[in-house]
């Protein structure tokens, strides 16, 4: 029986790629640099990959908008302050929120059946930002971020910081709803909790046991739950 929720939100109920793709082209524009599909893919890729460091534990989370503009701009050549293009767009982020399809309704649906957590590892008032703006709060019992909670998932500290705060909820009747196989799956085994990926893309499972239960739809987790 599951009684709590953990919802990852970029790319489980938000669309991360929209938000970065909207910011990005919005920040660029702000400082006359050059913008484009590659432009995009280039910056795209060294984010991830500080976010994977971040993870981790290779880089420290106030590195991360250094090291991912810096990148992008001395491959275009440019000597702007990399923190101050990074603020602005952090502030572009923040006011921007694509949903999912299906999200909403989810939300809805599980609203007042379970008790419904946001796990999240983002920046924490660019994430304040995007859930206020989105109209979802109303429908969370709790809001994890990890900048708050001192540690980021996967690790077992982000969890044990959450369920002290969850008093009698069981780790046994608990769920981590995901996309991300290396801070959702991997944290939730960690941490004890049942696991389901959000796969839309339909990728090959992993074979590490991290990965309990899958979906393709967001819809598809509520018929998963009647039978657990």
């Amino acid at each position: 029986m599951i009684t709590t929720i953990f919802l990852d939100l970029d790319d489980t109920l938000f669309s991360f790629q929209q938000a970065e793709q909207v910011a990005l082209e919005e920040t660029m524009r702000h400082y006359t640099l050059p913008y484009s599909d590659e432009i995009l893919a280039l910056y795209s890729a060294g984010n991830d990959a500080q976010w994977k460091l971040l993870e981790q534990g290779k880089v420290q989370r106030s590195e991360i908008g250094y090291r991912r503009f810096n990148l992008l701009l001395t491959h275009l050549g440019s000597d702007l302050d990399r923190e101050e293009v990074n603020h602005y767009y952090m502030e572009r982020l923040s006011s921007r929120h694509f949903f999912l399809p299906g999200a909403e309704e989810l939300l809805s649906a599980l609203h007042g059946r379970y008790t419904l957590c946001l796990a999240s590892n983002g920046t924490g008032w660019v994430q304040e930002g995007r859930l206020k703006n989105s109209g979802i709060l109303p429908l969370l019992d709790r809001v994890f971020i990890s900048e708050y909670l001192g540690a980021n998932k996967p690790q077992l500290g982000f969890f044990d910081a959450c369920f002290a705060s969850l008093p009698g909820v069981k780790r046994s009747e608990s769920l981590m709803l995901g996309d991300s196989l290396t801070s959702d799956m991997l944290g939730g085994k960690i941490a004890g909790m049942h696991t389901c990926w959000y796969n839309p893309n339909r990728l090959p499972l992993p074979t590490d046991g991290t990965v309990e239960y899958q979906i393709h739809r967001l819809p598809d987790l509520l018929p998963l739950l009647e039978k657990l």
